[in-house]
């Protein structure tokens, strides 16, 4: 007998449809509730990265960080975005960059172009920062030698 519960059946279309016009409602809580959402529902979320992309341009920074975190979650998957967290790494807001940075650390080695980048945040003024973009470049590195 499985004793397991049953996994979490993947989000219907029209709820991710759902959260992903949320992303764009003009109450900032709202926004900030699809995107940690948007989190949760991983590589299930991929139909969404590109409104997710447009999120990290929002004014408010819980959207922008949880936005590259849902981001993050899609790994390899979500390469496209890469660009646009590369300029979050420069956020005046640490736990953006942090976002940021682990978002770009879970792509692997369809983040190498992120090194340089990476490795100069690992001197950044705030030591969560420093700490993602540390095990970012590291991760990156290890799938791209092969090692992951």
């Amino acid at each position: 007998m499985n004793d397991r519960p049953p996994p979490n059946p993947p989000p219907s279309t029209p709820d991710l449809q759902a959260l992903t016009l949320q992303l764009g409602d003009e109450d900032p809580a709202r926004r900030v509730a699809a995107a940690r959402a948007l989190t949760r529902l991983g590589e299930d979320a991929a139909p969404s990265l590109g409104a997710l992309v447009a999120a990290l341009e929002d004014p408010v920074f819980l959207v922008r960080a949880m936005a590259a975190a849902a981001i993050g979650r899609q790994g390899r998957a979500a390469a496209a975005a890469i660009e646009p967290l590369l300029r979050l790494l420069d956020d005046p807001v640490a736990p953006v960059r942090f976002w940021a940075a682990d978002a770009l650390g879970r792509m692997q080695d369809a983040a190498a172009e992120a090194l340089p980048a990476l490795d100069r945040r690992a001197d950044d003024e705030d030591q969560a920062v420093r700490g993602a973009a540390t095990r970012a470049a590291a991760r990156v590195r290890a799938a791209h030698s092969g090692g992951a």
